[in-house]
């Protein structure tokens, strides 16, 4: 625990959240980064494919879809100016699945199988339930370094990965959760740059802010609070230290620029440029902003109860350290502003405001120095209740996927279920998470239904008379993923059960999970017990 702080947090979160995770790789955004690490990997290309397929009406009582057959594309990805075809984001994500694809090929998946490329997309998609708890675990460092108790900033480490929105993000293969964790890490190194070792500190900031930028060029939006913050607590003259600083983000943008040179003749034409020109910013600002922070379907403080206590804690903050709480400030503005006028600022089908999600741990932080200026009973209760309320709002996401309860919604109201879902409560999937995984529990309460999933994969798997290629493959198995999703629990051991992989290995893996999970949270209770908040 000297070596490395909070060793026990890291491990009790990286065993919860990998025992709960889905396993699963959704299509579009998903795919389209696991095809870039495995064509990377199998054929040295950066180039891929897109399909599509269907997913037709079942009909077995309760299993979706009911009534339309569901036609999805596998990749979001166009062509360049070579003619070849090309995946809409760089390879940021990709470089980290890396060594989780080659877990998955070391433990038998031959990617030339549909039972080996399954088990390569089942570990490649464990990376956000690492990323989520590591996340978490820097929280609960950088809460430490303001000053705030262990027992305290534990409780901070734990509520982001489980009491927040994040807790879905678990089972997605997105980039938002990389997103979080660069921006938090950039956030603490600068500020520990002011105290010891600047020079260090900062050429890791701006490796971390370049990581954020190349994963989505979008992130650009993040640095002018990190510029201001490092020129308010660093010598203005130090050109060593704004090197150290500013490098990687300039490798980064040079990167970027290349991957663009390579599929569109220029490194200024971006993907979103090239392929989606009638998507712009042509929201208005009240409107989006709104959405964003309050709707029922989106806001992120509904999503997200801490983030109430976050709001009022940036002016406990000022008081502290008015620095840190500028750069925290425009963090929160800048990108609400941008993603407000977007015209796709929902994000999509996803749980809460997806674009939001790296804004949680500022949030949390800026809760825990709320409660420590003054930690009476009220402000800890208050820390308590709105902790528990996010674990009861989020858990439903891990159990079922939220997925099931918009598929169903669209079957009964196509024109109007979108709308409804972003402006009803009684439409949202905050209200209505909970009441779709009674009804799919209800569902399993058939006996015959394991029997019936098993047989429908079975048909399909044992039918499939396609390419031996990854990619042939990797589409069959999206329509596996989409009916499980739709219709099986969330969590990742009944997919490979169903899948037909050995009950003794996912038996050993969840053992193991679960000692681990006992072990490491009694080490953690007793490492906090003493401590006061």
């Amino acid at each position: 625990m000297r070596r490395v702080p909070y060793l026990w947090l890291l491990i009790f979160l990286l065993a919860l959240l990998l025992l709960v995770a889905g396993g699963r790789i959704a299509p579009q955004d998903e795919e389209t980064t696991f095809r870039m690490t495995a064509n990377l990997l199998e054929y040295q290309r950066l180039t891929l494919t897109t399909q599509d397929f269907t997913l037709h009406p079942q009909t077995f009582p309760g299993f979706l879809p009911r009534e339309q057959p569901r036609t999805l594309i596998t990749t979001w990805a166009g062509p360049g100016t070579d003619g070849q075809t090309y995946p809409q984001y760089t390879h940021a994500q990709s470089l980290f699945e890396i060594p989780l694809y080659w877990v998955g090929r070391l433990l038998g998946g031959d990617a030339t199988t549909l039972t080996g490329v399954a088990l390569t997309k089942f570990t490649t998609s464990l990376l956000n339930a690492i990323l989520i708890s590591i996340t978490g675990w820097l929280t609960a460092i950088f809460a430490s370094h303001l000053g705030l108790s262990r027992r305290l900033s534990v409780l901070l480490g734990l509520t982001y990965p489980l009491a927040t929105m994040a807790l879905a993000y678990v089972d997605t293969n997105f980039s938002e959760p990389l997103l979080a964790l660069a921006m938090l890490l950039a956030a603490y190194l600068v500020y520990q740059a002011r105290f010891d070792h600047p020079l260090r500190h900062l050429a890791f900031a701006g490796a971390a802010l370049g990581l954020a930028v190349y994963t989505r060029e979008r992130s650009v939006i993040l640095l002018p609070p990190f510029l201001l913050y490092v020129f308010l607590t660093q010598p203005r003259y130090s050109m060593k230290k704004w090197l150290a600083f500013l490098l990687p983000i300039g490798i980064a943008g040079v990167l970027i620029g290349l991957w663009n040179w390579q599929r569109f003749g220029s490194p200024l034409v971006t993907s979103y440029a090239a392929w989606q020109p009638e998507t712009g910013f042509g929201t208005p600002l009240v409107v989006g902003a709104y959405g964003l922070w309050l709707s029922a379907g989106k806001g992120l403080l509904l999503y997200n109860p801490i983030a109430w206590l976050g709001l009022l804690g940036v002016r406990s903050l000022w008081w502290r350290d008015r620095t840190l709480t500028i750069l925290i400030g425009l963090s929160l503005i800048i990108p609400t502003i941008f993603f407000a006028r977007y015209d796709l600022w929902t994000g999509g089908w996803n749980w809460g405001p997806r674009y939001l999600l790296p804004l949680l741990p500022l949030l949390i932080l800026t809760a825990g120095v709320w409660v420590h200026a003054h930690p009476s009973r009220l402000r800890c209760g208050a820390l308590l209740a709105v902790c528990v309320l996010g674990l009861a709002l989020n858990l439903p996401t891990v159990l079922v996927d939220h997925s099931r309860y918009l598929v169903d919604a669209g079957e009964r109201d196509p024109e109007q279920f979108l709308k409804r879902s972003l402006l009803q409560f009684e439409a949202s999937p905050l209200t209505q998470q909970w009441p779709a995984v009674l009804e799919l529990a209800r569902v399993y309460q058939q006996p015959e239904v394991w029997t019936t999933v098993q047989g429908t994969l079975d048909r399909r798997l044992q039918g499939y008379s396609g390419g031996t290629d990854l990619e042939s493959l990797s589409t069959e198995l999206l329509w596996v993923d989409e009916f499980l999703r739709l219709n099986v629990p969330a969590p990742w051991l009944f997919r490979l059960i169903l899948l037909g992989y050995p009950r003794w290995g996912i038996g050993l893996a969840v053992s193991l999970l679960l000692v681990l999970l006992v072990t490491t949270g009694y080490a953690l209770w007793r490492f906090v017990r003493a401590s006061a908040v």
